[in-house]
């Protein structure tokens, strides 16, 4: 379960490594499938060789960034908004993977390492969910896909 503070993996291919949650959205606590807003904790690197799309937020900020060989479009500190794809805490698998299928299985699906999210773009005049990256890694579970986060399984290497 995700709550306030918990520091999450990000496993799309932007540029942020880590996020930690600042406000889960309906509720106290989130499961795989639901939304959460975090902020930036943790960039990745990218070799200065690679080009990158780098925001004009704060140019003092961007030019330190660059001095350390990090090429971002975000700033640590950025507020995001993010799906939660994998938890620690074992979920019941629900039984096919379409809306009105609620019958458990009894298989618990767990992903013991980490708590991950993709990054999705917070838009209030779209009404999908548009993820801000074009891969992601590791699996995805079918639970996403019952919430209706068709575009982030089409992201993901393997279903569960």
């Amino acid at each position: 379960m995700i709550q306030l503070g918990t520091i999450l993996k990000v496993v799309d291919n932007s540029s942020v490594r880590e996020i930690r949650c600042i406000k889960v959205i309906k509720g106290s606590v989130a499961a795989q499938g639901d939304r959460i807003l975090g902020t930036v904790y943790r960039l990745r690197n990218i070799p200065s060789g690679k080009e990158a799309i780098v925001a004009s937020k704060a140019s003092a900020a961007l030019a330190a960034q660059k001095q350390k060989g990090i090429q971002s479009a975000f700033l640590k500190g950025d507020i995001v908004s993010a799906v939660v794809v994998r938890t620690k805490k074992a979920v019941d698998r629900s039984r096919g993977i379409g809306k009105g299928s609620h019958k458990q299985t009894g298989i618990k699906l767990s992903f013991p390492n980490e708590n991950a999210v993709i990054l999705i773009v917070n838009s209030k005049t779209t009404p999908g969910v548009d993820p801000m990256a074009s891969r992601s890694k590791g699996p995805i579970t079918p639970i996403i896909s019952s919430k209706g986060y068709t575009k982030l399984l089409s992201l993901g290497s393997s279903l569960i």
